[in-house]
């Protein structure tokens, strides 16, 4: 049902023949609004200053359990202001000395399971 409805330009932007932008269908939109989503940080959109999160500055401040507990906050935070037809059903945390990866698990409006690892940003 849902796939039938969404209709939007696809994250990563590219371009198809012709010139146009790529577009993207049904669950796929919900997937680039979300990718997008958390890889904005807040106040870095001029018209929508409240859009985003603030991943960028947790991971540069904190390290373990603290960490992921704020980041976890913020993911589920600006999900449900942004995106509210997303249910986040679990997050995996992967962590090296340089990145910071999270696996969103989530449903979009129970119509189809959808899940992939965003990085979401560098360490110093």
């Amino acid at each position: 049902m849902a796939n039938n409805i969404l209709a939007g330009i696809s994250f990563p932007y590219r371009l198809e023949g012709g010139g146009i932008p790529a577009s993207a269908k049904g669950t796929q939109v919900v997937r680039s609004a979300l990718i997008v989503l958390l890889r904005t940080p807040k106040r870095s959109r001029v018209m929508r200053p409240t859009l985003g999160n603030n991943l960028q500055k947790i991971i540069f401040e904190t390290e373990g359990p603290p960490m992921r507990a704020l980041i976890q906050r913020e993911i589920l935070t600006s999900i449900a202001n942004f995106l509210p037809q997303v249910v986040v059903t679990g997050l995996d945390f992967k962590e090296d000395d340089t990145t910071v990866q999270v696996n969103v698990r989530y449903l979009i409006q129970g119509v189809q399971d959808q899940t992939g690892p965003i990085t979401i940003g560098q360490k110093g």
